[in-house]
């Protein structure tokens, strides 16, 4: 990370696969890649640029180019990186521009309005610890809700044969959704993921319940509300892990390849980040809630605070409410994804002490189609001591 705090123009919305069809609003081949976001995170500068590509529109969302990780459309609140925010309460003074940040006392709903380059903008909360700056013209929106929900920026949509099944959206909750949802007149910049009747899909109503128990056994933002056809919830401002590893390749000999190049600095802060989801996952499961899908995308990395967040709980499962076998396989399951990871980051950093790779060391064997390799690669790297 670099050593000074200031705002940077990070990016909203992180490319993956072609898979998923995104709104018409993004066109790559455009060439006002630098005009500013609509919604944009108050982060700490970072050791690399970020680069953007062209958007339809003047204030649309910006997008983060590079690797694309492993996903799946299980759930789209990970397709949204509004990188490492800074507190809720943190903001640029007026004319200060990018150098100096302290402490403001804000209200989220009477957000103060801000100067930039020429643009203005406001800073609103997005969950009880991070908030994001929005473009002024959508201020007033904050302020005053419009008759129904306004659509910021739809993140992505899924179809089949022409029909929507499924949509992701960054929403200004309407006065509606306000008066349902309590929750959404604290964050009225929120997430909204809809569901269409062309597609069979999960409840809405168990994901909010999964993830309103996981809020309280992990203390993360709680969902915004639910109904038969949507589920709503804060964004988090962060990254998911996927996006900051390159280990997702094959074979394990790749894996061991790509992890022996990773600079010193690189290789120890995944590692800590994987401790810290790993600890979230024995939390849950001491809790009596499993994951069901923890997919190294579903675990969002933050900076300020600096934190490790699981996310999309909506294949997750209570222990006394499931047959205890069940139950106890996808309790297994849950952290083979961070104990693989682990293993190849000590191909670089060699044995670390700790639960984490101790169960590792143990499922060695089941979590590759070649275990030997990484064992030899972290051989190499030394014991360590009695």
């Amino acid at each position: 990370m670099g050593s000074g705090r200031g705002l940077v123009e990070f990016a909203v919305l992180a490319f993956r696969r072609a898979r998923w069809t995104y709104g018409a609003a993004i066109d790559p081949g455009r060439g006002n890649a630098y005009e500013d976001s609509a919604v944009e995170a108050l982060v700490p500068c970072l050791e690399r640029p970020v680069t953007s590509v062209g958007v339809e529109h003047r204030h649309a969302l910006k997008v983060v180019t590079g690797a694309a990780g492993r996903s799946r459309f299980s759930d789209l609140i990970d397709s949204i990186v509004l990188a490492l925010a800074f507190p809720l309460g943190y903001g640029p003074e007026l004319g200060q521009g990018r150098k100096g940040l302290r402490p403001k006392k804000r209200t989220m709903l009477t957000p103060k309005p801000h100067v930039d380059g020429g643009e203005d903008y406001g800073i609103v909360a997005v969950s009880s610890r991070h908030s994001v700056r929005l473009a002024g013209e959508y201020m007033q929106l904050i302020e005053r809700a419009p008759g129904r929900d306004f659509v910021v920026r739809t993140v992505a949509q899924k179809e089949a044969n022409g029909l929507p099944l499924m949509s992701g959206d960054i929403v200004i909750a309407g006065r509606e959704t306000r008066d349902r949802f309590p929750a959404a007149r604290t964050y009225p910049l929120h997430f909204r993921k809809t569901y269409y009747p062309a597609r069979l899909h999960g409840d809405p109503q168990r994901e909010f319940e999964r993830q309103n128990e996981a809020a309280a056994i992990l203390g993360l933002p709680e969902p915004i509300g639910h109904t038969p056809d949507q589920f709503r919830t804060c964004f988090l401002p962060g990254t998911p892990y996927s996006r900051l590893s390159p280990l997702d390749v094959e074979p394990d000999a790749s894996k061991v390849r790509r992890a022996e190049e990773l600079p010193l600095v690189s290789a120890a802060g995944l590692f800590r980040f994987l401790e810290e989801a790993f600890d979230s996952l024995v939390a849950l499961h001491a809790g009596g809630l499993v994951h069901g899908d923890p997919e190294l995308h579903n675990f969002i990395v933050c900076s300020s605070p600096l934190e490790t967040i699981p996310i999309d709980f909506e294949s997750a499962m209570k222990r006394d409410t499931e047959n205890a076998e069940l139950w106890e396989t996808t309790r297994r399951r849950d952290t083979d994804p961070i104990l693989r990871e682990a293993l190849v980051l000590e191909c670089r950093l060699g044995r670390q002490p700790g639960a984490m790779r101790d169960l590792a060391e143990a499922r060695m064997d089941s979590l590759f189609t070649d275990p030997d390799s990484i064992r030899r690669a972290i051989d190499q790297r030394g014991t360590l001591p009695a």
